[in-house]
């Protein structure tokens, strides 16, 4: 692991514009590929606050924060904020997420498309989509898998006018197959400010992470102040 600086800031942000460019249109052969794979759905509640709800891939969003992450529900014949589909294989292809809950039909609506290469999840896309302003470009995630274990977390929010906002960097290491830190950088390009932390996290007799330390860094990756120990 290690900090990001200004530098491999604007190579995340041009590469991140790169894959922009490539999907912003793409949006209706995106959903009919979706449409014509879909094999099973799922459905959750209570998960607005993160990126994919139930399943954010963000270990900080999992133990930092307080956030829930919502449940599953048994069908989707309640008022759902998310759904997922998933194709033949059990390869989810497409989550939606419903802001005003799957009811309400006039608020926006987050669909996430999810593209595959060597039957890992490489790249997923997400549009805004609503009754007024129609279809718009919303993120970009990349995603790096070492077997089962995301190594790796990537996104890029963009504005109206289509630049990255928030470059969200988050890698993670592992020990005997166990999580054992993560560092996550962030770059807000409009005022060109770069925050960098490191999470260390500690077990309990069980195994279960307990405890979380968290540190501020620059961007050389050295500690600015000692941190603060956390419980899970």
């Amino acid at each position: 692991m290690f900090a990001y600086n200004k530098n491999l800031f604007d190579d995340r942000y041009e590469h991140f514009i790169q894959l922009r460019e490539k999907y912003k249109d793409s949006f209706d052969q995106l959903h009919n590929n979706a449409l014509n794979s879909v094999c099973k759905k799922e459905y959750a509640k209570g998960c607005f606050y993160l990126h994919l709800g139930y399943y954010s891939p963000s270990y900080e969003d999992m133990y930092v924060g307080g956030v829930k992450r919502g449940r599953l529900l048994k069908s989707g014949n309640t008022n759902y904020d998310y759904e997922y589909w998933y194709d033949k294989y059990g390869k989810m292809i497409c989550s939606i997420f419903h802001t005003g809950g799957a009811k309400d039909q006039w608020y926006e609506k987050y669909y996430e498309f999810f593209i595959y290469k060597n039957g890992k999840c490489d790249v997923s896309v997400e549009y805004c989509k609503d009754s007024i302003s129609g279809i718009n470009f919303n993120s970009v995630s990349e995603y790096k898998i070492d077997g089962t274990k995301l190594t790796e977390y990537d996104r890029a929010v963009f504005t109206i006018e289509q630049k990255p906002n928030e470059i969200k960097i988050e890698q993670s290491e592992f020990e005997s197959e166990l999580l054992s830190a993560a560092m996550i950088s962030e770059y807000f390009p409009t005022v060109n400010i770069i925050k960098n932390r490191k999470l260390t996290f500690y077990r309990s007799n069980d195994g279960m992470i307990a405890k979380y330390l968290i540190q501020e860094l620059d961007t050389n990756g050295d500690p600015v102040n000692d941190g603060y120990v956390y419980d899970v």
